[in-house]
């Protein structure tokens, strides 16, 4: 039996596939090629859903498997740059040390004397004691920081890597058995799971950038008050370009949701 009846032959109900209108066999070009045709409205449809299926002539009844490939290519594009981002973490994780506890020796100006030139009473070492402490919190702190976001963008990348590479094997040996119909139901089910992948790869990359900032607070917590400084203006600059690439990349993702992608701000989880 032809996959294309004439106008005099009923139409055949196909089976649903992704939740889309059932799309109906009375006469016009083939839809997807694996049996039936669709009219106009139901291609509109096929065509914003499914950007690789091709549509027109009786002659476009196949998968346009260049755009599919393009597609798993991206996905795995992805899944490299998300498991080189999971490496640089966990060899920042294993690099960084904790800083050593300050002593009452610590107190000089780099040239072994003190701050005021001796101590001579006890509440200028009290003073200093105080501020020895309030320096080893905002340390720990900074460390505590530092294994979170190292782990968060560990954690991050791994899920991407593992989602986005098994998206492009099962796709693949999908298409590779000649089973377009399930692939296509496939990937419009996996939308959910794609857009976290997403989302879970810019978490990686974001944690990365703050648990680079926080080593310089940690594996280069010096003791002497003058690089401490060159320290707090290391780290000053380093927050400033992470925020100015944030502001980029936020941007950039607008625009590619306004302009390119305009249906990710209609899926549904």
């Amino acid at each position: 039996m032809s996959c294309l009846p004439d106008a005099a032959t009923s139409g055949k109900v196909l089976s649903k596939v992704v939740g889309i209108a059932a799309i109906m066999s009375r006469g016009g070009a083939a839809s997807f090629g694996f049996g039936g045709a669709g009219g106009d409205r139901s291609r509109k449809t096929i065509s914003e859903v499914f950007s690789f299926v091709s549509a027109g002539s009786a002659a476009d009844t196949m998968l346009d498997l260049t755009r599919v490939q393009m597609r798993l290519e991206g996905l795995q594009v992805y899944a490299t740059l998300a498991a080189l981002l999971t490496n640089a973490c966990l060899q920042l994780y294993v690099n960084v040390k904790e800083p050593e506890e300050e002593t009452d020796d610590d107190d000089d100006d780099g040239d072994g004397t003190m701050v005021n030139g001796t101590m001579t009473t006890t509440e200028e070492k009290e003073q200093r004691k105080l501020a020895r402490k309030r320096r080893q919190r905002r340390r720990n702190w900074s460390v505590d920081a530092f294994y979170l976001c190292t782990v968060v963008s560990i954690l991050s990348g791994s899920y991407t890597t593992v989602v986005f590479g098994l998206l492009s094997i099962l796709s693949k040996t999908a298409l590779g058995r000649g089973l377009d119909a399930s692939f296509i139901e496939f990937w419009a089910e996996s939308a959910g799971i794609r857009n976290s992948g997403l989302e879970s790869f810019l978490m990686a990359l974001v944690s990365f950038e703050v648990a680079f900032l926080l080593s310089l607070m940690t594996k280069f917590s010096f003791k002497n008050p003058r690089k401490r400084r060159r320290q707090n203006v290391l780290v000053g600059i380093g927050t400033l370009i992470l925020l100015i690439s944030m502001r980029r990349w936020t941007k950039l993702l607008y625009l590619a949701s306004k302009l390119l992608f305009p249906m990710w701000a209609e899926v549904e989880y």
